[in-house]
């Protein structure tokens, strides 16, 4: 037998480059494991919705306050930095100030609280589904978890240091008693409902309590601090619009008339300390400007009576207009460092000396002084009657408009303090929420629905890539660049046979010799496989009892695509194998062969396994001579051909088990066996052993001129495909295809449509 070149294949580990993953994958994938995808999404699904409809509603609440431009109440001219109000920014800090929310903490008791005891997930479910009157029976005897209509308000508690944050517990007792204990169940004290008790320094008083004896209950005292940090914490204040000066303050919790009364509160509060901040403010200025009137009123009258003295003396001058220009801008410096030094003395009342607000009014007072001063200057030629008379003038003019303007200040100031009104206001009150805004069960129950299909395809993918096997033909005619002959659908009928017990039709010999199979109504005889090849009747022939079976039409199909395979062969040898056991190699074989010889063939079967090999099951011959006891050189090919009753197929079985089976299929008599078996027939056909299991089928499809690999519908990985036909490919095999065996009906794919075309065709009703 000439031997020619191996045609190598390159199969690839990996895909190509121009090999990418098509979105007819990923949907092939869904629709596989789509069960698995709707399971993982309605689980999460119902869970979300559990969850959705165990959660306590959460309202909010909010109020509007309006924050206007407060109005000057420095004396003198300007606005700076130093006596401009505080922002609205500043204004929305103050509502968060502890000085502000530590009134509400103690008005609303919110450093103290008590909640009954539920059962995780069952108390919630009956509190949910409890709507009657009185108290719930409790679930599971379990008596100490409030089940629904539980009670409880306390009035006041006070407890150590020690105990502050800590969980204490309250057990409901017979009569309206009640008992508290601390960590480790230590009993703090017991009391009566409506009392204040007092006990291991811990001080309560329960105005309410409606549970059954033995219910009980969380009672915890926080530190006050905080308490007034929550609650601040949990103010959110924010501005609408920019500049717009309306401040919304907003909260969140389970009572909703709790939460409009603390919104109402705060404002309530926040514009009382805004106004008594103002009447503050206004009452300091009008004490400022009362110590300070008489003295301006002295300057005034001491300035005006000199003034008039003077004319007394001097007579009366019409002023010229040198001393007329002396005396207008002399009034306007001296006004304004009056004013200034007023600012000063006002700012004396609150900050030091060394302030920069009073630096910088020293500053400004220096400068003017230092201007007046040059001004004056430049009328020193003016005569001294003139000098002295715009002078004195001068003076009784700025005396008289400091005085009128404290007067009016103060007549302002007075005015304010009595009616202050103040730039804070409230545009809307709190009021009582209706709607809870959480949770939002839709959008938790369909978000966790899309989760859940994400969630579930990433499931499928990993599951279909990584822990199911392939059972996509095309997926490895794509990926693994394995030509796919087709696929061999799984016969029910086959299974039956491969069970326990197989149903003996008709005896073997006149079944492989092509006689008439007996009547439905004939007795059936249930043998086990052990039996049958005791005695020398073979394991039952899916091609020969049901020659019409989708299988066989599977198994002719591809028949055909291996006969056109094989006409670039090297030699006549065709190896089946496969990546592990159990894949169908060997009813593969020994169909395939029937089917060649029904076809004229001349067909030789060889077991190939020589660790465990059992075609002979199907032929009546456990055991005896074989192919291990030719290669060892104890017997000829021709001496062990068996004869299988059917025309045109004979059967070398594996013989022995030899203790190295590997050695030898390394020696040259495999080689010659096969060449000189070839001559004798149209086709070998040779069941050999897994590709990864042992290194025997390698070194047959060394030989032989044509390699199939077996795949059974989800059993290998793609890894394990690849890995074996990279072994193959190492041996010098040439690898025709593969062949998709034991494939579901419902996967057959597009290499099963022809199939079904056939079928329907051949054995439907009605017209072709």
């Amino acid at each position: 037998m000439a031997q020619m070149p191996p045609m190598s294949v390159q199969y690839a580990n990996a895909r190509d480059a121009d090999d990418e993953f098509v979105l007819g994958d990923l949907i092939a994938i869904l629709r596989r494991q789509i069960v698995w995808i709707l399971a993982i999404a309605t689980v999460l699904t119902l869970l979300a919705s559990v969850y959705a409809y165990l959660q306590p509603p959460v309202y909010s609440a909010n109020a509007l306050l309006q924050v206007e431009p407060t109005e000057q109440t420095v004396v003198g001219q300007g606005t700076s930095p130093a006596t401009a109000q505080l922002s609205t920014a500043s204004q929305m800090e103050l509502l968060k100030s502890r000085s502000l929310v530590e009134g509400l903490v103690a008005q609303f008791h919110l450093d103290f609280g008590a909640w009954p005891n539920v059962c995780p997930v069952l108390g919630k479910i009956a509190n949910k589904l409890w709507h009657g009157q009185g108290l719930a029976r409790p679930w599971l005897g379990l008596g100490k978890y409030a089940w629904g209509g539980e009670q409880i308000k306390l009035g006041s508690i006070d407890v150590p240091r020690g105990l502050e944050e800590v969980h204490l517990q309250l057990k409901a007792l017979p009569d309206g008693r009640y008992e508290l204990s601390g960590p480790g169940e230590q009993v703090l004290l017991d009391g009566t409902v409506g009392e204040l008790e007092h006990g291991s320094g811990v001080s309560i008083l329960v105005t309410t309590l409606v549970a059954r004896p033995g219910t009980t209950f969380t009672v915890v005292k926080s530190n006050e601090l905080n308490a007034v940090e929550g609650l601040s914490n949990s103010l959110r204040v924010s501005e609408r619009g920019k500049d717009s000066g309306v401040v919304e303050i907003a909260l969140d919790g389970g009572d909703p008339q709790m939460l409009a009364d603390i919104l109402n509160a705060v404002s309530a509060a926040f514009v009382s300390q805004h106004l008594a901040r103002k009447q503050e403010e206004a009452s300091r200025m009008l004490t400022f400007l009362n110590a300070e009137l008489p003295k301006f009123k002295q300057d005034l009258e001491t300035a005006e009576s000199a003034l008039a003295e003077y004319r007394a003396k001097a007579g009366s001058m019409q002023p010229t207009a040198e001393s007329s220009t002396y005396l207008t801008n002399g009034i306007e410096y001296e006004r304004q460092i009056a004013n200034l030094r007023l600012q000063r003395a006002q700012y004396l009342t609150r900050f030091t000396e060394q302030s920069d607000v009073v630096r910088a009014i020293d500053s400004q007072i220096s400068m003017l002084e230092a201007e007046k001063n040059k001004f004056d200057q430049r009328f020193n030629g003016m005569p001294a009657d003139q000098q002295q008379a715009a002078a004195l003038e001068r003076n009784a003019k700025v005396a008289e408009e400091v005085y009128v303007q404290l007067m009016n200040k103060a007549q302002e100031l007075s005015v304010n303090r009595a009616g202050t009104i103040g730039n804070v206001h409230v545009v809307d009150e709190a009021m009582r929420p209706s709607t809870p805004i959480k949770p939002k069960r839709s959008m938790i129950i369909a978000g966790a629905a899309i989760f859940g299909l994400i969630l579930g395809s990433a499931f499928a993918f990993v599951k279909q890539t990584f822990l199911s096997g392939v059972d996509d033909p095309d997926q490895v005619e794509r990926t693994l660049h394995l030509p796919i002959f087709g696929s061999i659908t799984y016969s029910v009928e086959q299974a039956r046979f491969d069970g326990e017990g197989a149903l003996e039709r008709t005896p073997p010999r006149a079944l492989l010799g092509g006689g008439t199979p007996p009547s439905k109504s004939r007795g059936l005889v249930v043998r086990s496989a052990d039996e049958r090849t005791r005695d020398g009747v073979g394991l039952p022939l899916l091609a020969r009892q049901f020659p019409h079976d989708m299988t066989i039409e599977s198994i002719r199909n591809f028949r055909t695509a291996l006969q056109f395979g094989m006409a670039d062969a090297s030699n006549k040898v065709v190896a089946l194998t496969g990546p592990a056991p159990a894949v169908g190699k060997s009813f593969l074989a020994v169909n395939l062969a029937v089917l060649m010889a029904e076809a004229g063939k001349r067909v030789l079967l060889i077991d190939a396994d020589l660790r465990r090999g059992h075609l002979g099951d199907y032929f009546g011959r456990r055991g005896g001579v074989g192919l291990s006891e030719v290669l060892s050189g104890q017997m000829d090919p021709v001496e062990v051909l068996v004869t299988t009753g059917m025309q045109n197929l004979h059967f070398i079985g594996s013989g022995a088990h030899p203790p190295n089976p590997s050695e030898l299929l390394m020696t040259p008599r495999l080689r010659q066996c096969l060449e000189e078996l070839e001559t004798r027939y149209d086709v070998v056909l040779v069941d050999t052993p897994p590709v990864l299991a042992v290194t025997d089928s390698a070194l047959i499809a060394h030989v032989a001129g044509t390699t199939v690999m077996v795949l059974r519908s989800g059993a290998h990985t793609e890894r394990e495909i690849a890995e074996s036909l990279k072994r193959l490919d190492r041996a010098g095999a040439r690898v025709l295809g593969g062949v998709f065996n034991a494939v579901p009906s419902n996967r057959q794919g597009r290499h099963g449509y022809e199939y079904e075309y056939a079928y329907s065709y051949q054995y439907g009703s009605g017209p072709g």
